[in-house]
């Protein structure tokens, strides 16, 4: 693994994570099966169009360093925040640090509450309200996983589009906190 003085553009304290050809297949089999997954449900959405409840999702905004991180996905959906779908029996802070430590290698901790989104055109999958936190790093090593590659972005070189609609939790979150997401 390389460190800080082999990458600057890493936050202290954290490795440069190191993609192996399994988890490369890995992650490739995951977004076959995700587009899989969308075909085969596609003719179903006109009878249940408005009628399937929406799924709760979690993200979380982790910054460092003047970076935020990032998952670069693994299904071709471009960049987006750590994050996903709640579990059955699982509140929502517990999946949102549930969800970082299984994409990143991180363990974070909730800081504070940034939303919740719920606009219904955000993912063409299925329903889904986000519930949006802002999360410290406490421990770990940074690593790909089968959602996909994390990355440590520069706050002035963040894309426009995040995957979702999940730019406007940066958005929100950047108008509740002074200096946060912001050049």
């Amino acid at each position: 693994m390389s460190n800080r003085q082999d990458n600057p553009s890493l936050p202290a304290g954290r490795c440069q994570p190191e993609v192996s050809i399994t988890l490369r297949i890995r992650m490739f089999v995951h977004g076959v099966f995700s587009r899989l997954l969308e075909w085969a449900t596609r003719p179903l959405r006109p009878i249940l169009k408005g009628r399937a409840p929406a799924l709760a999702s979690v993200a979380a905004v982790v910054e460092a360093d003047g970076r935020l991180l990032l998952l670069k996905r693994g299904d071709g959906r471009g960049m987006d925040l750590p994050g996903g779908i709640v579990r059955w029996g699982e509140s929502v802070e517990q999946a949102v640090l549930r969800e970082v430590r299984e994409e990143t290698g991180l363990q974070v901790s909730a800081k504070h509450f940034i939303g919740v989104l719920s606009e219904p055109a955000r993912d063409p999958r299925f329903g889904c309200i986000c519930i949006a936190y802002a999360c410290d790093i406490v421990d770990g090593d940074l690593r790909a996983s089968e959602e996909g590659q994390p990355a440590w972005v520069p706050i002035g070189q963040l894309p426009e589009k995040l995957a979702f609609g999940n730019e406007a939790i940066l958005q929100i979150h950047r108008s509740y906190v002074p200096n946060a997401v912001s050049e």
